[in-house]
């Protein structure tokens, strides 16, 4: 569950609890210093009742539902002994590792895992992502652990040279997203570029975001994006997946009304682009043609 998808106000236990209870699986991303956080008083996060990580923990082991503990950062599945009795059943549970070099991967084989799917695929080759980021498109509460270390999020995408094909944009490739309160956004791909390497397509998008929240007097409601916000391209209508990397080509990542940004979204294909139809999907949920192909 995206922390960011509470609404102003909501009480956030409430909507964890209930999100949980409605899900069919919850993820425990342990890091290298989960074990050991503190509070500000240096107090151990985990022997601590009122501590939220762990009331959600203790919430989907009584659930009923699959909790699967999500190693990154090379970090390792605690003994029973290092966690308060309460949590102890969490290390009996069937754990997975995500690993930098392969986290795109690791990612989806975990998804197909908790759908029952087939697993086996072709290593795929990407920059590698940061550890501490999860971001993981299942039909489960995602627990999102803050002791899971520093993450940064995706890894930057490269800034496309002359070893690119740039494809060109449809000029209606745009679409607003209403949000809450007034507020609205806009998506417009301004660019795409790609490149193949062993066999697979690297596919840059150029998304220029605008705050296009009514701006009246004492408004001065921010909209922040990221690349949470991004949720596939779809190559021939064949989804490829979420991002591979993500960063800023212009702009702040924290709209104002009226201000605009332009971001690098970047996906890896199995599907070659060229002279295809390209669409973006958005957590909007809105379905962005890019490009009708040939």
């Amino acid at each position: 569950m995206d922390v960011a998808a509470i609404e102003v106000g909501t009480d956030f236990v409430d909507q964890v609890g209930r999100a949980i209870s409605t899900s069919d699986a919850s993820l425990v991303v342990i890091g290298p210093v989960w074990l050991d956080a503190t509070d500000p008083e240096g107090r151990r996060r985990l022997d601590d009742p009122e501590d939220h990580v762990r009331s959600e923990v203790l919430s989907a082991l009584a659930s009923g539902k699959p909790v699967v503990p999500v190693l990154v950062g090379e970090a390792s599945l605690p003994s029973e002994d290092q966690l308060p009795d309460e949590l102890a059943p969490l290390v009996r549970r069937q754990a997975v590792e995500l690993h930098d070099e392969t986290w795109s991967q690791d990612v989806e084989v975990l998804v197909r895992r908790l759908e029952g799917k087939e697993t086996v695929r072709e290593p795929r080759r990407w920059i590698p992502l940061a550890v501490g980021l999860a971001v993981i498109g299942v039909a489960g509460a995602l627990i999102w652990m803050a002791q899971a270390g520093d993450g940064e999020g995706l890894t930057m995408c490269p800034e496309p040279d002359e070893t690119w094909t740039t494809i060109e944009v449809a000029p209606e490739a745009t679409d607003v997203e209403q949000l809450a309160d007034g507020r609205a956004l806009r998506y417009t791909v301004v660019g795409t570029d790609f490149r193949t390497e062993s066999e697979e397509w690297q596919v840059v998008l150029h998304v220029r975001l605008r705050n296009e929240s009514e701006d009246v007097p004492g408004n001065d409601d921010h909209t922040g994006y990221g690349e949470s916000i991004f949720d596939a391209l779809y190559v021939d209508q064949v989804s490829v997946g979420g991002p591979d990397c993500f960063g800023e080509n212009t702009g702040d990542s924290d709209l104002a009304p009226g201000e605009q940004a332009i971001a690098r979204v970047g996906f890896i294909s199995t599907l070659d682009p060229t002279d295809q139809s390209l669409m973006l999907e958005t957590d909007g949920p809105l379905l962005i043609e890019i490009t009708p192909g040939g």
